[in-house]
């Protein structure tokens, strides 16, 4: 699987859990405080993320910094 592939293939999962949560873009960035295009930009990773960030979307999804990790590793 390529980079990029395995970027996409992240993005996506990501997504799927915030769906599963019950959370879409937009909710999610108002729930953490946050812009929408700001948050699109660290799940793109475009933008690399904030701790304060990964901690407030951990709580927020009520995940665990690994299970983000998952997604978002090193």
């Amino acid at each position: 699987m390529s980079a990029e592939t395995a970027t996409r293939t992240g993005r996506l999962a990501f997504r799927g859990l915030c769906l599963q949560h019950g959370y879409n873009s937009k909710r999610l960035a108002g729930e953490i405080g946050m812009p929408e295009p700001m948050l699109s930009d660290r799940i793109r990773r475009r933008t690399p993320w904030r701790w304060s960030e990964v901690v407030a979307v951990c709580k927020t999804l009520e995940i665990s910094l690994d299970e983000f990790a998952r997604y978002y590793p090193g």
